[in-house]
């Protein structure tokens, strides 16, 4: 008896000893370089960050601008992150002597680092230089050394490519575009150097693209290119490569937001604008009317469509039609009811910035305008963030939806940049929320640098953002061409191949009835996503997806065994590289899988935790192969004959089981919600 408690006690002291793999990282910004000093202006935010996403990571912002945060100088609290990570826009700051005393702390201790752009504490806002034994204290822990040399004449400067070019010319070539260079040199002997600069009449060259077993190097120019006319950027280094390599361990499971039950997921969200605008169709009909007809009802797959109340309330703009169609949309078993707020903000600030006044309103309006920027102006009305939220939630719920499937999510409007205390109360209350990111890829944006990561945080709450961008930025700003939205058909194939990440989202405003044109790439579109035979999902499943990808924890046992939990609805990890596969009999609330692009995709059942044992072996029982749904309760006995499956589909439920034979049994449903089969093999 006393040793069977002992061996109890030693397993589950073994569980409650595996540690806890490194899903933050410090991401350190200097709010004087940004616009507005808003991290969400920074190149981090809007360039990187969906790479470390797509790796699993959650970048943690901290502002240096006033020196290093009381926060930071917690070492247990630094100590929870994977890396660190810079992108300064300029060498100047505040207090560079305390930042480069904090760097080179956290490089003594062995902490991993990330540096892009410029190093940012080569000087002070005197204009003071720094000694280059300062800066070299630091950058000696990377086996790199730093000149007070800089050149800025392109004809003395020629580019030296090390390896593989495409690590440092991944989206954009360097041929007639090296313009400047400041002297850096690696001297550590596990350094590799991709490219370097040669100075004419200089011995050495300058070492501007550098990776070693604690970090990586991008010098400013040579990480990202962006276009001086239109601002458009492009990758110069390949982000993926050099994330990967640093921080992936092999084997590590990451939280996957794109795939559901091995296949792409899609989701489609109406925002409420031009519902009442009356179509060019007939002349007669709302907008809000000819959406409704001509592809809610034609193509019946999950979508949250939202209502800008100001424009429904007959009290304010809106009529008996409109409330009648709004009924009518929100009583559609696949319609998810939302609010695109009370009068729709423009800006979310009570007084706009002059920035924000020239955006909306023009040069010559902007110049005497003061206050608030609102789309619907309604008598006597300030902005009010628990009356665009709760309050256009509580509208919906007393006179448009039904009481078994009430609005729960808040579609951000104009600037998509709620402050903190919009975020708080929406989320306090219960109700989901998001827009923002305006993620594109296509001719135009033909980069990785212009998707968005997943999302933004106000205080400790999150926006999440939308996966691609909507029809207003594809039809020029609704001035047309008013067929453009069928553009973002690029944007999916894009983010599928070569690398999956993104969902498909078909994001588009109630304005897009106007036209026929419109209404055509609507129909392209739809016919698009739905011959990928994806996993259709309503926009608060992906949200909360998102939310589980935040708070998800895996706890490492070695490189075969892994704990999953903290996941909330989140149903899928990705292990990149690898052919492997779950060991059934060994793993629990594992109930499929299967491999695209190389990784393997590893499918949840519905409990609150997983353990994940992976093999080289064949499969010891029957697994999910592919789904479009939800399968909570599956039995995987490896003799079973008759396999019983529980779930629930948000269109035409498809599923395929693989035995260890390789025999397969596939399974089709019509209908909606929940099921409960049994399928004989």
């Amino acid at each position: 008896m006393k040793v069977l408690l002992l061996i109890t006690l030693f397993f589950s002291m073994s569980s409650f000893a595996a540690p806890k793999l490194k899903r933050d990282i410090l991401a350190l910004y200097d709010s004087s370089e940004l616009a507005h000093g808003r991290y969400e202006t920074s190149y981090l935010h809007k360039k990187m960050e969906v790479v470390f996403n797509h790796y699993g990571f959650n970048l943690e912002y901290h502002d240096v601008k006033n020196g290093i945060p009381k926060i930071l100088k917690n070492k247990k609290y630094v100590k929870k992150f994977a890396a660190i990570v810079s992108w300064f826009t300029d060498d100047t700051m505040k207090y560079p002597i305390a930042f480069s005393n904090f760097l080179e702390e956290q490089l003594s201790l062995g902490q991993k680092m990330i540096i892009l752009g410029n190093l940012g504490f080569l000087r002070d806002t005197k204009d003071k230089l720094q000694s280059s034994a300062v800066i070299n204290q630091v950058l000696q822990h990377l086996g790199l050394k730093y000149f007070p040399q800089y050149y800025d004449n392109p004809l003395i400067l020629t580019p030296l490519i090390k390896g593989d070019s495409k690590t440092v010319q991944f989206e954009r070539e360097l041929e007639n575009e090296i313009f400047e260079v400041l002297k850096i040199q690696s001297y550590g002997k596990k350094n590799k150097v991709h490219l370097s600069i040669k100075i004419a009449n200089e011995e050495a060259p300058a070492d501007v693209v550098v990776s070693g077993p604690n970090f990586f190097y991008a010098q400013n120019g040579y990480d990202l290119f962006e276009n001086p006319q239109n601002y458009i950027t492009s990758w110069r280094i390949d982000p993926f490569y050099f994330l990967s390599q640093l921080l992936l361990n092999e084997l590590e499971p990451i939280p996957e937001t794109n795939t559901l039950c091995g296949r792409r997921m899609a989701y489609s969200h109406i925002d409420g604008d031009g519902f009442i605008n009356v179509s060019n169709l007939d002349r007669k009909s709302l907008s809000g009317k000819i959406i409704l007809d001509r592809i809610i009802k034609k193509y019946k797959i999950p979508t949250t469509a939202s209502i800008v109340v100001a424009e429904i309330d007959p009290k304010l703009l809106g009529n008996r039609q409109a409330v009648t169609t709004s009924k009518e949309i929100f009583r559609a078993p696949f319609i998810e009811p939302a609010s695109h707020t009370y009068s729709h903000p423009l800006s979310w600030n009570k007084k706009a910035t002059k920035e924000e006044a020239v955006i909306y309103l023009g040069k010559k309006e902007a110049k005497k305008h003061v206050g608030q920027i609102l789309a619907y102006k309604i008598d006597d009305y300030k902005l009010d963030y628990k009356k665009e939220t709760l309050g256009s939630i509580d509208y919906i719920n007393k006179e448009l939806a039904t009481s078994s499937n009430p609005a729960k999510v808040v579609l951000w409007s104009g600037s998509c940049m709620p402050p903190e205390e919009a975020l708080k109360l929406t989320t306090e209350a219960g109700y989901l929320n998001m827009n923002g990111g305006d993620s594109r890829m296509d001719d135009l944006y033909k980069g990785y640098s212009n998707l968005s990561g997943l999302y933004r945080k106000a205080g400790k709450y999150l926006q999440v953002y939308t996966s691609n961008a909507n029809e207003n930025l594809y039809t020029n700003l609704w001035t047309g061409p008013f067929s453009g939205f069928r553009e973002v058909i690029k944007t999916f194939k894009s983010t599928e191949e070569p690398i999956r990440i993104k969902p498909m989202n078909i994001y588009y405003h109630f304005y897009s009835g106007e036209h026929i044109s419109s209404i055509k790439s609507l129909e392209e579109v739809y016919e698009y996503v739905l011959e990928q035979k994806p996993s259709l999902v309503f926009a608060s499943d992906y949200i909360k997806w998102v939310h589980g990808f935040r708070s998800t924890q895996i706890n490492k046992f070695n490189r075969l065994r892994y704990d999953l939990s903290n996941y909330g609805t989140l149903r899928t990890f990705r292990i990149e590289g690898t052919d492997m596969i779950p060991d059934y009999k060994k793993s629990k609330n594992i109930i499929g899988h299967n491999h695209f692009q190389g990784n393997l995709y590893v499918f949840l059942g519905n409990k609150k935790s997983a353990h994940l044992k992976l093999t080289n072996d064949a499969p010891n029982a029957p697994f999910i192969s592919s789904c479009n749904g939800w399968v909570e309760n599956f039995d995987q006995s490896p003799d079973a004959k008759n396999l019983l499956f529980r779930g629930f589909s948000r269109s035409k439920f498809e599923l395929e089981i693989t035995k260890p034979n390789n025999k397969k049994a596939v399974y089709k449903a019509d209908g909606l919600g929940y099921f409960e089969k049994s399928i004989e093999l």
